[in-house]
C-alpha cells in the first residue's frame, strides 16, 4: 500500500527536479512511442509482402512455344490444341486455354505501326486475368464477337500511339482489315 508520506516525497520530487523529471516522462512517451511507430511498420510490411506475394499467380503457369511468336518463328514452332488438351488432363490444373500472339500491322489513317496481336477465349480469359486487365470504357470481349478488337488505354491518349485518339465504336485496321 503506498502511504501519504511516499505519495508527499514524490511530488517534493517532481517539484525540484522539474528538468529531469520533464524529460524522464517525455523519454516515457517517445519511447512508447517508437514500439507502436515500429509494430504498426511491421504490420503494414507484413501486409504488404503478402499481397504481393498472393497477387504474383505463383499458381499460374504460362506455357508458350520456343521462338514465342518472334517474327520468322511463329509458325515453326507452335503448340496445338492436341498440346491444349494434354495440359487439361494434367493433374492440379483446373482451368488451361489458349492463347494466340501474333505481329501484326495496325494503321489509322496514313499512320502504321506494328504490335503484337493478341486473341484469346473469351470464356476463359486466363491471360487478362495474369496480368489484370480492367476494362476503362466498352466491354471485354465475348463469344462470337467477329470483327472487334479490345484496345489498351495508350490508344485512348492523343499522340501516345497514334495522332488521333481512338474512342468507343472507332474502326481500326489490323492487317488491312477494318475492326470494330
Amino acid at each position: 500500500m503506498i502511504s501519504l508520506e511516499s505519495i508527499k516525497y514524490s511530488l517534493r520530487n517532481l517539484a525540484q527536479r522539474k528538468s529531469r523529471s520533464l524529460l524522464t516522462i517525455l523519454s516515457i512517451f517517445v519511447g512508447i512511442a517508437t514500439i507502436f511507430i515500429f509494430i504498426s511498420f511491421g504490420w503494414g510490411l507484413y501486409d504488404y509482402v503478402n499481397s504481393v506475394s498472393s497477387s504474383s499467380s505463383a499458381e499460374l503457369v504460362l506455357i508458350q512455344a520456343r521462338g514465342g511468336g518472334a517474327p520468322g518463328l511463329a509458325d515453326v514452332f507452335k503448340l496445338t490444341d492436341t498440346d491444349l488438351k494434354t495440359v487439361q488432363k494434367v493433374k492440379g490444373v483446373y482451368q488451361a486455354t489458349g492463347v494466340y500472339f501474333k505481329p501484326a500491322q495496325i494503321a489509322q489513317g496514313n499512320s502504321k505501326k506494328y504490335v503484337f496481336l493478341i486473341a484469346y477465349d473469351p470464356k476463359v480469359p486466363l491471360i487478362l486475368n495474369s496480368y489484370n486487365v480492367e476494362v476503362s470504357q466498352g466491354r471485354k470481349l465475348q463469344s462470337g464477337d467477329e470483327g472487334k478488337a479490345f484496345l489498351g488505354y495508350n490508344y485512348q491518349i492523343p499522340n501516345k500511339i497514334f495522332p488521333k485518339a481512338f474512342k468507343l465504336g472507332d474502326s481500326i485496321e489490323v492487317q488491312g482489315q477494318k475492326e470494330i
